[in-house]
C-alpha cells in the first residue's frame, strides 16, 4: 500500500533518528535519504537552532513550492527538543558494554569511514569522531611534540579483559584508515577506495548482539510489566527504533511494515518522554549499530526476528494489561507481520538445529557424575495375601455454633 507524502516523511524522520547519536547525524541522516530540511532560528539568539521542517521532493502545490511538515506534525515525539532530550540523556550512543569485539570493530571502521568522507583536515576528522560518541587517543610525535603520528578509537564501556577500554588503532581496523593514509588522502594526493563490505562474521555477530539486546528487553519488559509498568516504557519506545534500522539494514518489506504498524504502540501518552532504562538504551545502541553499518542479510536476520516478535508479544500484554487495547492492537498486528518474515526465508544450516553438546539438557548432564544403572526390584508377595482391613473412625460433626430458633409458644 503506497503512502501518503506525511506518512513518508514519518518514516524517513524516524529512520534516521534511531539511526542517529547526535543532532548533526540526524540531519546529515535526512539529507543523504534526499529529504528536503528547513531549520528555524531563534529570534532573539540566530544561531541556535530551535525546530525543523522537512519536505518531498515530489510533495509541491499547485504554485511549485514544497508542502513543508514540522517534526511535531509528524508525531508527538519528533520535535528538536524531544529528539534532543534523546540525544543528551547522559549516555553513550553506543556503548560498547554488550557489543561483541567483532561488532565493535565492524561499527567502529564503519564510523572511521564516514568520518574521512566528510572531514576536510584533521581537526574534522576528530570532531567528528567525538560528536558520534567514540573515545579518541592521539599520539605525538617524540621528536616534533606538537606532530600526530597516529590515534586510536574506542567505544565507552568497552572493557578488555583487564577492565581497561579496549582501543583500536586506524590502522588495525583497515590499512586506509591508518593516521598516514587518511593524512594523504586529506592533502587530496591519493584517491580513496571504496569500502569494504562487512565479513560474514561479523555480520553474525552483529545480529547476535541484536538478537541478545531483544532478549534482554523482553525480559525487563516481562517483569516491569506488573511491578513497575512506567519503567517498561522506554523499552516499548526504543523497540521502535529496532525495527526502523532492521529493516533499514535487511530492506524487508515485510519489517518496514511492521514498523509503521508499531508505530501506534511505541510512544508514550501525550508524548511523553519516557525516563531512560538499561534495556531501552541497549535497544536503541544496537539500532544505531544496524543503521550505521547496513549489516543487511536475509539469513542472519532469522534468529533476531525470533526475537522481535517475542519483544512485540510482551509489548502488546503490557498494553493490554493496562486497557490501552489501540496500541496492543498495533503491536500485535507488528508481530504478525514480522512473523511473515521467517516465511519467506529458509533457516540457513548454522541455524536449523543447536548442537547437542550446547544444548542444556547436554550441560545438565555432562555435569553429574556417572550413576551405575540399578535394576528394578520387585517384591515376591504370598499367594491369596490382601492388605488388613482398617475401619475408619467414625465422622463427628463439630457443634453448630449458632443457637437454634425456638418456635414461639403458644
Amino acid at each position: 500500500m503506497p503512502r501518503d507524502a506525511r506518512s513518508e516523511l514519518r518514516r524517513l524522520v524516524q529512520t534516521a533518528a534511531a539511526g542517529a547519536g547526535s543532532e548533526a547525524a540526524f540531519f546529515s541522516g535526512l539529507q543523504e535519504a534526499g529529504v528536503l530540511v528547513r531549520l528555524r532560528h531563534s529570534e532573539r539568539q540566530p544561531d541556535q537552532v530551535t525546530g525543523y521542517a522537512v519536505a518531498t521532493r515530489e510533495g509541491r502545490t499547485a504554485s511549485g513550492h514544497p508542502v513543508w511538515f514540522s517534526g511535531g506534525k509528524l508525531a508527538a515525539d519528533l520535535t528538536l527538543p524531544k529528539l534532543r532530550a534523546r540525544w543528551q540523556s547522559g549516555s553513550p550512543a553506543v556503548s560498547g558494554r554488550d557489543l561483541s569485539e567483532q561488532t565493535a570493530r565492524a561499527y567502529l571502521r564503519t564510523v572511521l569511514r564516514e568520518a574521512a568522507g566528510q572531514a576536510r583536515t584533521p581537526a574534522e576528522f576528530v570532531q567528528h569522531l567525538e560528536r558520534e560518541g567514540l573515545v579518541v587517543r592521539l599520539r605525538q610525535s617524540e621528536t616534533n611534540p606538537g606532530e600526530i603520528t597516529g590515534y586510536a578509537v574506542a567505544l565507552p564501556d568497552h572493557l578488555d579483559t583487564d577492565g581497561q577500554l579496549q582501543w583500536f588503532s586506524g590502522g588495525k581496523l583497515a590499512a586506509d584508515l591508518s593516521w598516514p593514509a587518511l593524512w594523504r588522502a586529506l592533502r587530496g594526493g591519493v584517491p580513496r577506495p571504496p569500502p569494504p563490505e562487512l565479513t560474514t562474521e561479523e555480520r553474525k555477530a552483529i545480529y547476535r548482539d541484536a538478537t541478545r539486546a531483544a532478549e534482554f528487553a523482553t525480559a525487563e519488559i516481562r517483569r516491569n510489566t506488573v511491578v513497575d509498568p512506567h519503567r517498561a516504557q522506554d523499552a516499548c519506545w526504543a523497540a521502535a527504533d529496532m525495527l526502523r534500522s532492521a529493516a533499514l539494514a535487511t530492506g524487508n518489506r515485510h519489517l518496514d511494515q511492521a514498523a509503521d504498524a508499531y508505530d501506534r504502540a511505541a510512544r508514550a501518552p501525550y508524548g511523553r518522554i519516557p525516563r531512560p532504562t538499561p534495556a531501552g538504551m541497549r535497544l536503541r545502541g544496537i539500532a544505531r549499530v544496524l543503521a550505521t553499518t547496513r549489516a543487511g542479510d536475509a539469513g542472519f536476520m532469522l534468529q533476531l526476528a525470533a526475537a522481535l516478535v517475542t519483544l512485540i508479544e510482551a509489548i502488546t500484554d503490557l498494553h493490554r494489561l493496562h486497557r490501552r487495547q489501540p496500541q496492543a492492537d498495533a503491536a500485535r498486528t507488528a508481530a504478525t507481520l514480522i512473523r511473515r518474515t521467517t516465511a519467506e526465508h529458509p533457516e540457513p544450516p548454522w541455524l536449523l538445529q543447536t548442537p547437542e553438546a550446547e544444548k542444556p539438557r547436554a550441560i545438565a548432564s555432562n555435569a553429574l557424575p556417572d550413576v551405575p544403572e540399578v535394576a528394578p526390584v520387585r517384591a515376591e508377595l504370598p499367594q491369596g495375601w490382601r492388605p488388613p482391613f482398617t475401619a475408619s473412625p467414625p465422622i463427628r460433626r463439630a457443634p453448630d455454633p449458632t443457637p437454634r430458633r425456638r418456635s414461639p409458644t403458644r
